[in-house]
């Protein structure tokens, strides 16, 4: 048989009714006041975390390694951090709200709206020179934060990075610099000179005795002479290659079809006993500077001639293309005597050769000077080979300015 439950059935004059009420009334009491505090002591965890990260991300903001400073929309520095501060020899009361920002920047306002034109046209960050309390310059570079998602208002965000030691750096490397142009340019005259005699009394020998000196001898003597006439070549390549670093680009618009047959025809002139089928097709016009372009069309020119001179007919083709918006890139290609693509990170190194000088001269300096021209351009330089099978050289010029 199936328990059963009495049911209670309240009647209106019955006292337990209100019994029962007051005990229910009491219950959803007891648990809302429960429900409350829990509530209330999850809010001040809350709180207690906030103002804990709010701590944290202050003394953060404060000490950071960098520089962090707001300006208004009058110009006048809004916030600043501890670091900024410090850089500039202020305590951060005496910039807030007293100090326009143009006014620590050297050059002024004129200098302050170019950076920010830049910082707004999308570069990461520019350079600037600031003045600090005692008038000393702090060179740093200079940064701008997008905080529009924070509703920072009028204000203006900027990060600053102190850039002194970068331009220490710099400067020690120009005074290196310099003193290694210096003593180039000494030992270089120091060499010349030991070489002219040792060139000028090889000829008188050559003229006078040779009938003296005998199969042998001459042949010896023309080894001494031909390796001081080289010796004389590497110094001029690296004389050539260190002023590369020193000279002022001088940008001007080049005509590259000109400049390369202008240059082919003059070095088929030290190739008249072979045939050189050169083809060179319509070429991009740069802006370059054209004296260091017309090395860089020198040396892979004549490189060509030169790794092709085993074939009973050389072909060099020359051409140039569009690499997407920004690059025009400019090809080399010979059917020489190749190279193995495992040895081509030694191609542009300074007397890097994969080649016996008996078998092929030059300096070695070549396409070390190649890829210096094209590095300060802005350019890319590579190349492709296989044995026996030709060699293609490749460098890349922006187009800036209109380049064609």
């Amino acid at each position: 048989m199936a328990a059963t439950l009495p049911l209670l059935v309240l009647q209106d004059g019955d006292p337990s009714r209100w019994l029962w009420l007051l005990v229910a009334a009491l219950l959803i009491v007891f648990v809302a006041s429960i429900m409350v505090l829990l509530l209330l002591r999850r809010r001040q965890q809350l709180v207690a975390r906030l103002e804990r990260i709010r701590r944290e991300a202050l003394i953060l903001y404060d000490n950071a390694p960098c520089g962090y400073h707001a300006v208004d929309d009058q110009g006048l520095f809004a916030n600043a951090n501890t670091t900024f501060s410090r850089w500039l020899g202020y305590e951060k009361e005496e910039l807030v709200g007293k100090v326009k920002f143009a006014d620590v920047v050297d050059g002024g306002r004129e200098a302050l709206d170019h950076c920010l034109e830049e910082l707004q046209a999308g570069r990461r960050s520019v350079d600037v020179v600031f003045i600090k309390k005692g008038g000393a310059k702090l060179p740093a570079m200079l940064g701008l934060l997008d905080m529009q998602s924070l509703s920072a208002g009028n204000r203006t965000v900027f990060t600053t990075i102190d850039n002194t030691r970068c331009h220490e750096a710099l400067e020690r490397i120009r005074t290196l610099d310099q003193e290694l142009e210096s003593f180039s340019y000494s030992i270089s005259h120091d060499l010349r000179a030991p070489l002219r005699s040792i060139d000028g009394y090889s000829r008188i020998l050559q003229e006078d005795y040779a009938a003296v000196l005998g199969d042998e001898g001459r042949r010896v003597l023309g080894v001494v002479m031909n390796n001081a006439r080289r010796m004389g070549a590497l110094i001029d390549d690296l004389l050539e290659y260190g002023r590369l670093g020193r000279k002022n680009l001088q940008r001007v618009p080049v005509n590259m079809s000109t400049m390369v047959n202008e240059i082919a025809d003059e070095l088929r002139l030290g190739y008249v006993d072979r045939k050189i089928d050169m083809r060179v097709g319509p070429l991009d016009s740069a802006e370059a500077d054209g004296e260091m372009l017309r090395a860089v069309w020198k040396n892979l020119l004549d490189n060509a001639m030169k790794f092709t001179a085993r074939q009973e007919s050389a072909v060099i083709e020359v051409r140039s293309y569009k690499v997407g918006h920004d690059e025009i890139c400019y090809e080399v290609k010979d059917n020489g005597v190749g190279f193995d693509m495992q040895y081509v990170d030694k191609l542009f190194g300074v007397f890097q050769r994969l080649h016996r000088i008996q078998d092929f001269g030059g300096t070695g300096v070549g396409l070390a000077i190649v890829k210096r021209i094209i590095s300060r351009h802005g350019g890319r330089v590579w190349a492709e080979g296989s044995p026996q099978k030709g060699a293609v050289f490749y460098f890349t010029l922006p187009i800036k300015h209109g380049d064609a």
